[in-house]
């Protein structure tokens, strides 16, 4: 269930930073100069293929196919925008950019209205059953998100000398600790 909960974390901050590289995006370009990779379309695309990713887990949610297809519409329409910023490009779907930004925004707000609808439910559940396990009010950490497929993370030496520990001073002298 943590797995989740970091993806979805993941992705609502991913799309605030998406939101704030917008306005950079809808520059006109002219189509001879080589223009370096446009942010927000790095960001989304990332997102998107992130999404697809997690989808071959094998404990994928149902609840991915629906923000797969959000997010598919908010790339369509990025570039389409971004079609429309380029000199020459084809003849635009909206009236402006301003239209294409408005349209992104929206998808974005819907986008991060779904994933709050199913995270919260879950943070509540993590929260009340932490809380019913210890007996007071408990707090917890939401880590960051790692592909379900990654390889672990490495030990640190200092880890692994607490799972030694023995209640030893010999342990406390190896980790340079005074007693």
């Amino acid at each position: 269930m943590t797995a989740i909960v970091n993806l979805l974390f993941h992705l609502s901050s991913s799309l605030d930073k998406f939101a704030d590289a917008l306005p950079d995006a809808f520059q006109i370009r002219d189509p001879k100069l080589l223009h370096a990779p446009i942010k927000a379309i790095v960001i989304i695309e990332t997102l998107h293929n992130t999404l697809h990713h997690e989808l071959k887990s094998p404990t994928c949610d149902e609840f991915l196919h629906l923000l797969t297809t959000d997010f598919g519409n908010i790339l369509l329409t990025l570039k389409d925008g971004l079609a429309y910023c380029i000199m020459g490009g084809p003849e635009p779907i909206y009236i402006s950019l301003e239209e294409y930004q408005q349209n992104i925004r929206i998808l974005v707000n819907k986008a991060k209205e779904t994933i709050k609808t199913h995270l919260d439910p879950i943070l509540k559940k993590m929260h009340e059953d932490a809380e019913k396990e210890h007996g007071e009010p408990m707090c917890f950490a939401i880590g960051a998100y790692r592909p379900w497929d990654a390889a672990p993370e490495p030990e640190s030496e200092f880890m692994r000398m607490l799972r030694g520990y023995d209640g030893s001073y010999t342990w406390l002298k190896a980790c340079n600790i005074p007693y």
